[in-house]
Formats: C-alpha cells, sequence, structure tokens
C-alpha cells in the first residue's frame, strides 16, 4: 500500500532550512522539486535594467547610435565602454522598446 503526504511547500523549505543553516537557491528548489512541486524558472530578461536617469541616458544613447547604424564595437568606442557594457545597455534598450522588434542587438 502506497501512502500519499501531502505537504505545503512552506513545510518543504522548513525542513530542508531545518537540514541546513545555509542552503543555496539549488538546494532549495531541489527540495520543492523532490517533494513534486513544480519548479519553473524565471523568465529571462536582461541581467542589468536602468535604474537611475543617468544609467537610462547611457542606454537611451547606445540603442541611438545602433539604430543610426553604428555596431557595437563602434558604439563602445564612442562611448569610452567595453563591449560587453554596450551589449548589457542594448539588451535593455531592447527590453524598454528603444529598439524596434526587428532590430535585433549585435550578440
Amino acid at each position: 500500500m502506497t501512502t500519499t503526504t501531502i505537504t505545503s511547500a512552506a513545510a518543504v523549505l522548513t525542513r530542508e532550512l531545518g537540514r541546513r543553516p545555509d542552503p543555496t537557491a539549488r538546494t532549495l528548489l531541489r527540495a520543492l522539486r523532490t517533494a513534486g512541486f513544480e519548479v519553473r524558472p524565471a523568465a529571462r530578461g536582461p541581467a542589468w535594467m536602468p535604474t537611475t536617469p543617468a544609467a537610462y541616458a547611457l542606454v537611451k544613447r547606445a540603442a541611438d547610435e545602433f539604430t543610426v547604424g553604428f555596431d557595437r564595437h563602434e558604439i563602445a568606442r564612442r562611448m569610452g565602454k567595453d563591449k560587453r557594457t554596450i551589449d548589457r545597455y542594448l539588451a535593455a534598450a531592447q527590453e524598454i522598446g528603444l529598439l524596434n522588434e526587428d532590430e535585433e542587438p549585435p550578440r
């Protein structure tokens, strides 16, 4: 005879926190999965979004230069930033809607 135990997510997490004083997020998610809960990855957006007017201005400038036709290497040189930072700016610009849907920032 199989016995099914119904438990809450809070009970699973409380039990896991009792086992380990400092569990990782991965450990907690694994405990929920093991208990039968569906754990789906979060929607993936840009890793960075502007939160200040100055940061927004940088994103806007990168988007404007990309729209004019500069590639990310030229934008990086013109703005005095590294290419990875420009990639972040362009990803944020895409998410905010500063770039047209058909304009895909280069990777």
